[in-house]
């Protein structure tokens, strides 16, 4: 699901009663952790390596794993 704004996610995630969220943007993952209490996790991406002390994943084995029930 893309919102398109960077800034109007937390709504989108509710709406959609989300247990995982994944973005490669660090700096939405962290505002959408402190701000909104939701938990995030990060699409490892060189721009935001060393940015954020969040869970990442790097493919969608990581993904499968860390999200599986």
């Amino acid at each position: 699901m893309a919102s398109g704004d960077h800034d109007n996610k937390a709504a989108h995630i509710r709406a959609y009663g989300l247990r995982f969220f994944i973005d490669d943007r660090a700096r939405t993952c962290r505002d959408l952790a402190t701000e909104e209490h939701i938990t995030p996790i990060v699409y490892d991406q060189p721009w935001n390596h060393n940015r954020h002390q969040l869970p990442t994943v790097n493919d969608w084995e990581a993904i499968r794993a860390m999200c599986a029930i």
